[in-house]
């Protein structure tokens, strides 16, 4: 057994390399385009060392945009939009606004909506321990029936960035948090819309590899395309938003959506 588990990890990690090596060549290869159709309109003569300047200028300008915006701007860009979809539903609740408290399931334990508004009423919760010293975190084991116990009050709005694809149960947490909440805001990935399908497809399946999980299965089982969530939420919610984002270069142009829905009276 011990032999199998090894073997599978092992098959996991070259799959999720290969994957980000294909990202990362057709990223580059898309900017050396952009880099040599540029070059040959205003540089001529062109010879072989431009070629070379141009090629090292391309990767090296490549890694730079990458690291600055998967690690100080992307997941900023998606909380920015996460106030700004609640501070737009405000007008249609007031339950929904800077006072409201705020649970943000999933959050991970670094990089917290939580740290990014801290004038709002947020609280964020994962199975990560605290090791950053996160104000307001919870750590829980996972168990979701535990959540009645550690919300024994209502939550005026749940928030599920990017946590439901990674759950093998995910109608279960749903009801759960029917129970516990007035409102959920969903942002999901929907590679399905991609300008890119291969591409996007080869980042999601990458992306469960970090986590140590089957990519091929959760990307096939539990990713979902628009009407799939919405057809899963709509017996549970009423939609009361929804806004597309972009996806960028550094996460194979996967697009995504985020929803806001009013939990119906549980009969």
């Amino acid at each position: 057994m011990i032999k199998k588990k090894t073997k599978l990890k092992k098959k996991k990690r070259k799959r999720m390399v290969w994957n980000f090596i294909v990202i990362y060549l057709i990223s580059i290869g898309i900017l050396l385009c952009i880099f040599y159709t540029l070059l040959f309109l205003f540089w001529k003569p062109m010879n072989i060392y431009k070629s070379i300047f141009f090629f090292i200028l391309c990767i090296g300008t490549f890694i730079i945009i990458e690291g600055i915006v998967n690690r100080l701007v992307f997941r900023s860009y998606f909380y920015y939009h996460i106030i700004e979809a609640i501070s737009d539903c405000s007008k249609i609740s007031s339950s929904l606004s800077i006072s409201s408290s705020i649970l943000d399931f999933g959050s991970g334990n670094k990089n917290t909506l939580s740290l990014h508004f801290p004038s709002w009423n947020i609280s964020s919760i994962d199975i990560l321990p605290n090791i950053y010293k996160i104000p307001r975190y919870i750590q829980y084991d996972g168990k979701v029936t535990k959540l009645f116990s550690l919300f024994p009050t209502k939550i005026d709005i749940v928030v599920c960035s990017f946590v439901l694809h990674h759950l093998k149960k995910q109608k279960e947490l749903l009801l759960t948090l029917q129970q516990i909440s007035d409102y959920l805001l969903v942002l999901e990935d929907i590679p399905e819309k991609s300008i890119v399908p291969f591409l996007s497809k080869k980042t999601c399946i990458s992306h469960f590899s970090f986590f140590n999980q089957d990519g091929e299965y959760y990307y096939e089982n539990k990713v979902k395309t628009e009407q799939q969530w919405e057809d899963m939420l709509s017996p549970l919610a009423t939609m009361i938003y929804k806004k597309y984002l972009h996806g960028h270069i550094c996460y194979g142009f996967v697009p995504h959506i985020l929803w806001i829905w009013k939990w119906k009276e549980n009969k």
